[in-house]
């Protein structure tokens, strides 16, 4: 229980987490274990022993959870359950299938975790890929989004008694909110909340709504952001045509 485990999400997106796997495999700190719960209708392509080896994971573990009758529309709560019942260290860093991670992003996440039980950042950068437009979220906000987000073994319960509680994707707010023990938030990001990826539709505010979003045609604020990885989301051919409707 000395270690870092990483916990993904995921379901009917190949494609962004086929990108997750890019950014994980490059970490300059590698968690000491990988779970992946997947819920979508078609099961990952990928298997446990090919992460192992492309992501230099010693333990990777794919938990199906296939969909049920009576889920509810957003199912984070029920999954991040299923994890937690299979984490196997005493830090845990959340990364969300769909989001652009910095290389160093693990590395500083364990290290403010060795001293704090809550760490995340005060704000981040979506940026709707279809759209090609940007938005600063959350910049005065005392909470961090779930996907930049480390906790210690201290937050578990917490984290059970909001996830067992709630049908919402709101489990970050409730967590920041409540806990009361050492808590971190910095504001240098080594994230940013990418949405309108192929795949299934999320059901936050980024996905849905707009106003406030600055264009950006060119992508040179997305360039200025993640470097030479903007090419991972100007080709056409990796853009949804349904998550460009409005």
């Amino acid at each position: 229980m000395t270690g870092i485990t990483a916990v993904t999400c995921t379901g009917d997106r190949p494609l962004p987490f086929g990108l997750c796997v890019e950014y994980m495999a490059r970490q300059t700190r590698r968690p000491d274990q990988w779970v992946i719960v997947d819920d979508g209708h078609v099961a990952l392509a990928e298997t446990a022993a090919d992460l192992q080896q492309r992501c230099g994971i010693a333990d990777v573990q794919i938990l199906r959870r296939a969909p049920r009758l009576g889920d509810p529309p957003h199912t984070l709560p029920i999954n991040l359950l299923t994890a937690l019942g299979r984490v196997s260290n005493a830090r845990v860093a959340f990364i969300e299938d769909d989001d652009w991670y910095h290389p160093q992003h693990i590395e500083v996440l364990d290290a403010d975790l060795r001293a704090h039980d809550l760490v995340g950042c005060q704000g981040i950068v979506y940026y709707h890929v279809a759209k090609r437009c940007h938005r600063l979220m959350g910049a005065d906000s005392p909470h961090s989004s779930l996907c930049q987000t480390g906790m210690t073994a201290a937050v578990f319960p917490m984290l059970r008694r909001i996830c067992a509680s709630i049908d919402t994707g709101f489990v970050d707010l409730l967590l920041w909110r409540g806990f009361t023990g050492t808590k971190k938030l910095t504001h240098l990001s080594y994230v940013v909340g990418i949405k309108g990826l192929p795949g299934r539709v999320g059901l936050t505010m980024g996905w849905r709504s707009h106003q406030g979003y600055t264009p950006d045609p060119s992508m040179t604020y997305l360039e200025s952001l993640i470097g030479t990885d903007v090419e991972n989301y100007r080709a056409p051919a990796k853009i949804s045509q349904r998550a460009a409707a409005p």
